[in-house]
């Protein structure tokens, strides 16, 4: 199982065997904003962000097979898999890339990540993932959407609308009205 812990500025992700909780190895530990999960065949991607931002790539026991640089990131979250293997992520800027009283959560990207490969793609921005809300259930892949599923596709844009966007094409569409809070 995974495991994210948050105790004062060191953040952790760690890899805990799932039945007796022994540690099989820590994955990421710093000071910025990090997060890991499973995919769909087993292996585990974390995002960590920073100055360098990047997509760590793991084999299911734990070791590192690969580093994706994202380019600096205040802000990092994954979004599910748009099909196997097919990493979603949301990267914010350090700092808002507006003045600070027009900046909204909205001000990112939107990758697709080939975690085989490495291969990134900018399919949108300012748009958050929904399925990136649902982080407590991260380190437990029984919870974690299928890939390609609808879930995957499901997005809030910066009117709190709700858009399906096709992690394949880029195309969006928005399926629920929503209005300004932010």
């Amino acid at each position: 199982m995974i495991v994210h812990e948050f105790g004062g500025k060191r953040r952790e992700v760690r890899l805990h065997d799932g039945r007796t909780g022994s540690l099989i190895a820590v994955l990421s530990s710093g000071d910025s904003m990090r997060t890991g999960e499973f995919l769909s065949d087993g292996r585990i991607v974390v995002a960590e962000a920073g100055l360098e931002a990047q997509l760590r790539v793991f084999s299911s026991d734990g070791v590192e097979k690969m580093r994706v640089p994202l380019g600096p990131a205040g802000w990092i979250s994954l979004g599910g898999e748009g099909a196997v293997g097919k990493v979603i992520v949301l990267v914010r800027p350090p700092r808002p890339a507006r003045p600070a009283r027009e900046a909204t959560r909205f001000d990112s990207k939107i990758l697709v990540v080939n975690s085989t490969t490495g291969e990134t793609r900018r399919i949108a921005t300012d748009l958050s993932p929904v399925s990136a809300w649902a982080w407590w259930s991260a380190g437990d892949p029984s919870l974690t959407p299928s890939p390609g599923s609808d879930a995957v596709k499901l997005f809030v844009g910066p009117d709190s609308s709700l858009v399906r966007l096709d992690p394949t094409t880029g195309e969006q569409r928005k399926i629920l009205a929503g209005k300004d809070r932010y």
